[in-house]
């Protein structure tokens, strides 16, 4: 068999792996705080014969796409967006503190066990730990990520600052099956400088326009890779069948 089927075959697997994740781009469009993952393609030289005659395309993790998605105004007071490339730490164990991740969403509420959480109940971190919210009138993000309260009878109580940390690169990071944000290797120290604004959640960076028609088009070269894989076939049997009749 003529080893550029094997070429075809490898890229419509890769095209099918590239529409499955751009196909989750385009689900989460509506999702808080969500960020895009990106992909590319590099050549891959065949090793073997005399000269390099043949290369595979390869599927290449490109990192999360950073860019800021829009802001919308909520006026909920645990409702914060965050400013620049920062991130905000969360725990998704609650009983293992070494369980760190970070995402965008600042989606947050007070547990029934009086922990500052995410909506999916993962404690959100502080630069002391997991962030206890006692009995309170109110509750407040400043801008600099203070959390306070104020307990029954008056005053204010600063509990603690949201653990905020900004990537430094891109290629630093990356996003696991749960769709939270990761380092590489070691996290950075909490951003001192980084800030949030009250009130208001980020939305998706995704631009479900765009995402459909990247879909459309990885569509087309799945089709292409096919239809290549088809006809080499059709070109072996009709040389097995020349070959044959001699």
């Amino acid at each position: 068999m003529d080893k550029a089927i094997y070429m075809a075959s490898q890229t419509a697997t890769n095209m099918m792996r590239a529409q499955a994740l751009v196909a989750n781009n385009m689900a989460n469009a509506a999702t808080n705080g969500f960020k895009a993952d990106r992909f590319t393609m590099v050549s891959q030289d065949i090793p073997g014969g005399e000269y390099g005659a043949r290369a595979n395309a390869k599927l290449a993790g490109g990192g999360v796409d950073m860019t800021a998605g829009p802001m919308m105004q909520t006026g909920r007071d645990l409702d914060v967006a965050i400013s620049g490339n920062a991130l905000f730490a969360v725990q998704t164990d609650p009983n293992d503190p070494n369980t760190e991740a970070f995402t965008r969403n600042g989606d947050f509420k007070v547990s029934p066990e009086g922990l500052l959480t995410t909506q999916a109940g993962m404690p959100v971190v502080g630069e002391l730990g997991v962030i206890p919210i006692p009995v309170h009138e109110s509750i407040s993000i400043g801008q600099d990520g203070s959390v306070s309260v104020v307990p029954p009878g008056g005053g204010l109580v600063r509990l603690d600052r949201l653990k905020m940390v900004t990537p430094e690169e891109q290629t630093d990071i990356y996003k696991g099956d749960d769709g939270l944000i990761r380092f590489k290797g070691d996290v950075p120290d909490p951003d001192l400088t980084a800030t949030v604004q009250s009130g208001f959640l980020e939305g998706s960076n995704v631009n479900g326009a765009s995402a459909l028609v990247e879909l459309m088009n990885l569509s087309r070269q799945f089709e292409m890779s096919v239809n290549l894989m088809s006809r080499l076939d059709d070109a072996e049997s009709s040389a097995n069948d020349a070959i044959s009749s001699n």
